[in-house]
């Protein structure tokens, strides 16, 4: 006596092919979809505002927090608009970056300063087309220092040390329209330690 034995029908195998195929091909979309979504689609933070170009131009349109539609001839440069502190000092574990002046009656000093900064969240297209994204290196820095050095040639060594208090608000007043006339705010400036250079 013989078993007949059912060989399975092979349109199972097309049926499964089939499936896997469109699961790829869904894959395939969903992938392709979310990248072009991220890049259609931006965030903007709570403490950032982004600066719309086109052709590498700001067209003056300043994204507040949230999500933003992007259109692809156009991109967006963040900015922080929180505030930033830049110190120059003497720093022990790292490179020194104090500021050397010399003073009225000839001492050479080392200053060692705190700049608190952010950036004018009203401004920002004027900010990227004059500076960019350099505004720390090519603005706060040398204009803190530059500033800092010119007040401190007025005054006498004796001077610098007595009159601590009215030296730091005049750097802070001359600093904080030299900074307004770059887009950039200055919210507090320090002098933490003058010395005579050794």
């Amino acid at each position: 006596m013989t078993e007949n034995k059912k060989i399975p029908s092979k349109i199972w195998l097309y049926v499964f092919a089939g499936c896997a195929g469109i699961v790829v091909a869904v894959l395939c979309v969903g992938a392709l979809l979310i990248s072009v979504s991220r890049q259609w689609f931006i965030f903007i933070e709570p403490d950032e505002r982004g600066v719309v170009l086109s052709l590498n131009q700001p067209t003056g349109e300043v994204l507040e927090p949230g999500y933003h539609f992007v259109s692809p001839d156009k991109q967006v440069i963040i900015y922080k608009i929180s505030h930033q502190t830049y110190v120059m000092s003497a720093n022990p574990n790292g490179e020194a970056d104090f500021i050397e002046s010399i003073t009225k009656d000839g001492q050479k000093i080392q200053i060692d300063i705190s700049v608190i900064y952010a950036v004018d969240p009203e401004r920002l297209p004027e900010l990227f087309k004059t500076w960019g994204e350099t505004y720390r290196d090519n603005v706060v820095r040398p204009m803190s220092r530059s500033v800092t050095r010119n007040t401190l040639r007025d005054f006498t060594y004796d001077e610098v040390i007595k009159k601590h208090d009215e030296i730091e608000k005049n750097i802070s007043n001359e600093l904080e329209k030299s900074l307004s006339e770059t887009f950039l705010i200055l919210v507090k400036f320090e002098l933490l330690d003058i010395r005579l250079a050794p």
